[in-house]
C-alpha cells in the first residue's frame, strides 16, 4: 500500500528516465517565469521566458539522445534488448 500519492506531473515524470534532477529544476525555472509573465506582459519578461523555453526544450531532446545512444552501443550485440525502449516510448 502506497504511503503517498504521485501528482500527475510526477507520474509522468518517472516514466521518462532522460528527465533528471538538472532538467526538472530548468522546468520549474521556466514555470515560474512563465508565471511572472502572466502576472506582468512586458517585451523583457517575453523575451526571457522565450529564452529559457528553449533552452529547456533543447536539454530535453539532447538527454534523451544522449541516453538513447548510451543504451544502443551498450545493448549493440543483443538486437532484442537493443529494442525495447523503441517498444516502451
Amino acid at each position: 500500500m502506497p504511503t503517498k500519492q504521485c501528482s500527475k506531473k510526477e507520474s509522468k515524470l518517472k516514466g521518462k528516465p532522460w528527465i533528471d534532477y538538472r532538467v526538472q529544476k530548468m522546468m520549474k525555472i521556466r514555470d515560474r517565469i512563465l508565471r511572472k509573465l502572466k502576472e506582468k506582459r512586458s517585451a523583457g519578461n517575453k523575451a526571457l521566458y522565450m529564452k529559457f523555453r528553449n533552452l529547456v526544450t533543447n536539454k530535453l531532446k539532447k538527454s534523451k539522445e544522449r541516453l538513447f545512444q548510451n543504451y544502443f552501443t551498450t545493448y549493440s550485440q543483443n538486437m532484442k534488448k537493443s529494442y525495447l525502449p523503441v517498444t516502451n516510448i
